[in-house]
């Protein structure tokens, strides 16, 4: 029994346990993003005003780009940010103008767009819809235990030399 745990506590085992749960965690952060919908919005905006329209997007991540001249703003709001919105009048550091031709927003459910112009414009709007997915998501479960397990057998190894040493003093 106690050569099997002193083969646990060999210095070479720990750090595999430490290396294999390190590459699982690494692996576990694989991210794949794919393109779900892509659209042309047209949105006709009056002087002077706001134009707010539900987005329809059932991905986690929409990229949105457009070329507006100077004094239209075009924010992308999530439920939060249109709360927000409706409460305060806040609006997010984030949006599209004619210096930012594109911004990329995590779930939305609005777009807005400002005109602080004298005359009407016409917008569009170029809208691209991503789904995020990560497979081995799951694998940061084993990661975790491997590692946990590897630093609990590393302080044990710790916890043995020190008794070897204090042995050793004593006698």
């Amino acid at each position: 029994m106690r050569a099997k745990l002193e083969a646990y506590l060999r210095l070479p085992f720990i750090v595999a346990l430490f290396a294999i749960g390190l590459v699982l965690s690494f692996l576990s952060l694989t991210t794949d993003v794919v393109l779900v919908d892509e659209a042309t919005l047209s949105y006709g905006v009056p002087p002077m005003a706001d134009v707010l329209d539900k987005l329809n997007s059932t991905g986690e991540l929409v990229r949105a780009s457009s070329d507006v001249p100077e004094g239209i703003r075009i924010y992308l709001l999530t439920d939060i940010g249109y709360e927000q919105y409706n409460e305060t009048g806040t609006l997010p550091d984030v949006f599209i103008d004619h210096e930012q031709a594109e911004v990329e927003v995590r779930t939305p459910s609005f777009v807005l767009i400002r005109n602080q112009l004298d005359e009407p414009v016409d917008i569009k709007l170029h809208v691209e819809i991503y789904e995020i997915h990560m497979p081995y998501a799951i694998l940061a479960i084993p990661s975790y235990v491997l590692t946990l397990t590897a630093a609990v057998l590393l302080m044990a190894r710790l916890i043995v030399r020190v008794r070897e040493q204090e042995q050793k003093k004593e006698g």
